[in-house]
């Protein structure tokens, strides 16, 4: 409650501030009209490791999730792959946590 009213207060002082509040104005009216606006909602931007996410998740099956990611980014730069190895190594991991799940074992 307090912080709203402190928002309020300063979105409608005209000073020397009025730069730092740019972006706290759009938060103010959004919350003025009754909307909410919530941050870290973006779109996902396209990977490196997106092309060769079949190439990956083939990898990973056949192996049974027991792969290298470095043995993968080398089959990929054969491929054509110009990505770091970081980027190979996040696409390996993401690709054995979604193997993983879909073969677990109920006993």
């Amino acid at each position: 409650m307090r912080l709203t009213i402190f928002l309020d207060r300063i979105t409608e002082q005209r000073s020397s501030l009025a730069v730092l509040l740019i972006p706290l104005k759009k938060y103010v009216q959004a919350r003025n009209a009754g909307q909410l606006i919530r941050q870290g909602q973006y779109e996902r931007r396209p990977k490196a490791t997106d092309k060769y996410a079949g190439v990956i998740e083939e990898a990973v099956d056949k192996s049974k999730a027991k792969v290298r990611a470095k043995a993968i980014h080398v089959r990929l730069v054969a491929l054509g792959y110009n990505g770091s190895i970081r980027s190979t190594r996040r696409a390996v991991a993401t690709a054995k946590v979604a193997w993983r799940k879909a073969n677990e074992s109920y006993s």
